[in-house]
């Protein structure tokens, strides 16, 4: 490869995102702080911590807080995810638990007065909260201190769910308040009624691959793609293209890098970039994700791809879809959580007038789930941006539609997620015409009982709900800010 051969090129590690936010998180600059508005009422806080990338991406951590006695007792955190989906995440939490900004420093009170509250009653916060730490300032005099009310009425106040949960925490408490403490345990027929709802949405999907007429066996997420042999040596045309090597971690390409190398020879320089593509397949193909972290790494596979959906280069197809076929980890290696978005465009580019091809492989079996959707949205693309092109779109879709019918001798199998945003790709493209095709789908009480719920029929014949996708058509340059 490029990197043994250039021996000047400055050798750097990637982060896996664990080590990114336990190094760098707090480097970042807070972009702003949540919290739900009637916490104190609950005696429990939900609460996210946001940090913005230069690229407008954003880092958060989500706190759940327990105000009232076991302080911290869940978190989680999302890595350098974009601004729209970060957007969507506040939305959603608006709308299951209405909230309101706060500063940071009442945010770091909030979290740290809790912890310390709890781990005086000896109990530390939840496990999660080992990497979710560094998303936050270290807790230091240099964080003003803001009063805060622990517990309630001034004891511990334990609120749970069950006994058994309580009988976990009511020796510490004994231990360390000499009985000075409340207990709180939610009504059975509450917590029956939450667990029937959680049984629900857990069922959920095995409901509505019932409905499609698809077994377990085949509507799950078993990757089972069988990949070719992928080249191992590097050999370019152009030695220009090094340069793809020699980036930082995640690190753009310079515009004068940019605009340097789409001046080469366009045709050798397809060869060579498509060659990248195999080459790098081939080095992460079957390697354990955390041994491919610790390694040397830059990003030449990504830097190929925006290349090649710049030039336009049709004829990279196949390689451009062979990424496409990867599983989750080289995914997450190559792309972090950008993988649907940037194939989505790249394919819209490269693969705009090769219609069939896109549907050969929207129909492959074995892939990782969702990601064989990225074709669909590269087609709604089409729908947008040349709308002339509209009833081709709409055979498309109505082509698969059809394919995944269970009155088929051979349906293509169909996961959940995958169904969920191929109706959504038709929501933003507003092809009302393919609702006689959706309606196939809503044969069994189950699939009435989803579309019910989810209203999508409705939305698509009248036009509301926010498009799932953005379908913006960046230029190069506008895609490294995006997503570098």
């Amino acid at each position: 490869m490029a990197k043994s051969k250039n021996k000047s090129a400055k050798q750097v590690s990637l982060l896996s995102p664990e080590k990114y936010i336990q190094t760098k998180a707090r480097d970042l600059p807070i972009k702003e702080c949540w919290v739900t508005k009637n916490y104190k009422e609950k005696g429990a806080a939900h609460l996210l911590v946001a940090r913005q990338h230069a690229s407008g991406n954003v880092t958060f951590g989500s706190y759940l807080v327990d105000i009232s006695c076991l302080g911290v007792r869940d978190a989680m955190y999302r890595y350098n995810i974009s601004a729209y989906d970060y957007e969507k995440r506040i939305e959603y939490l608006n709308s299951t638990d209405e909230v309101e900004q706060i500063s940071y420093e009442k945010a770091h009170n909030l979290i740290y007065g809790a912890i310390e509250y709890a781990e005086d009653l000896g109990i530390a916060p939840h496990k999660n909260f080992r990497i979710a730490q560094y998303i936050l300032e270290e807790d230091t005099d240099e964080i003003p201190l803001i009063e805060m009310e622990f517990g309630l009425n001034g004891m511990p106040h334990l609120a749970v769910s069950s006994q058994s949960e309580a009988n976990r925490y009511i020796p510490l408490l004994e231990k360390h308040t000499g009985g000075k403490y409340s207990v709180y345990i939610w009504e059975e027929e509450e917590d029956f009624e939450d667990q029937e709802e959680e049984e629900d949405d857990e069922d959920f999907g095995e409901a509505l691959n019932a409905a499609l007429g698809y077994t377990d066996n085949i509507a799950k997420d078993s990757y089972t793609y069988q990949r070719p042999e992928y080249p191992t040596v590097l050999k370019l045309n152009h030695p220009e293209l090094e340069a793809l090597y020699q980036t930082e971690d995640w690190c753009p390409l310079d515009k004068e890098t940019i605009v340097r190398l789409l001046q080469l020879p366009k045709e050798s320089l397809i060869d060579d970039l498509i060659h990248i593509i195999y080459v790098e397949l081939g080095r992460t193909t079957g390697v354990d994700i955390d041994d491919l972290f610790e390694k040397e790494y830059c990003s030449p596979l990504r830097h190929a791809l925006l290349l090649l959906g710049e030039l336009k280069a049709e004829r990279s197809l196949p390689a451009v879809l062979e990424v496409a076929r990867q599983d989750i980890d080289c995914f997450i290696y190559h792309f972090e959580e950008a993988v649907e978005e940037i194939l989505s465009l790249m394919l819209y580019r490269i693969g705009r007038n090769q219609l069939p091809a896109l549907m050969d492989y929207s129909k492959e079996a074995g892939l990782s789930p969702a990601v064989p959707t990225c074709a669909a949205v590269a087609v709604s693309y089409i729908a947008i941006h040349e709308k002339e092109r509209k009833e081709e779109v709409i055979g498309w879709f109505r082509e698969l539609l059809a394919s995944y019918s269970k009155e088929n001798e051979n349906p293509v199998p169909l996961d959940v997620l995958t169904f969920i945003r191929i109706i959504s790709c038709i929501l933003d493209t507003q092809l009302k015409e393919l609702v006689p095709d959706l309606e196939v789908h809503m044969q069994t009480e189950q699939m009435k009982h989803f579309f019910a719920k989810e209203n999508f029929i409705e939305q698509l014949l009248t036009g509301e709900g926010n498009p799932m996708y953005d379908y913006s058509l960046y230029n190069i340059h506008e895609l490294y800010e995006k997503y570098f």
